[in-house]
């Protein structure tokens, strides 16, 4: 798995292109973070990649609310020490 160990945040994952680069970098081993507005998508996102084996977490984030960000980076590196890879797909 070539993301094995790697850690990924990826803005609007909870449908369309986000989602499906969540499930692709799940596929090949790394841990990613959902970080998306809509509570409802980011759960259901987060649902399905773990029922299919994926490594993947759910946070609340509102890209246009600096707080919001600062929030998911923290929570992101206290879970897993550190961020590889950011993928900036919210609109």
């Amino acid at each position: 798995m070539r993301f094995d160990g790697k850690t990924a945040i990826i803005t609007g994952a909870g449908g369309g292109l986000g989602k499906a680069y969540a499930k692709a970098l799940c596929q090949e081993g790394a841990r990613v973070i959902i970080a998306e507005y809509n509570d409802q998508l980011g759960k259901a996102a987060e649902k399905e990649l773990k029922d299919q084996g994926g490594s993947v977490v759910f946070i609340h984030t509102d890209v246009s609310k600096e707080e919001d960000i600062k929030n998911t980076v923290q929570k992101t590196i206290e879970m897993f020490g550190k961020i590889d890879i950011l993928i900036n797909n919210a609109q």
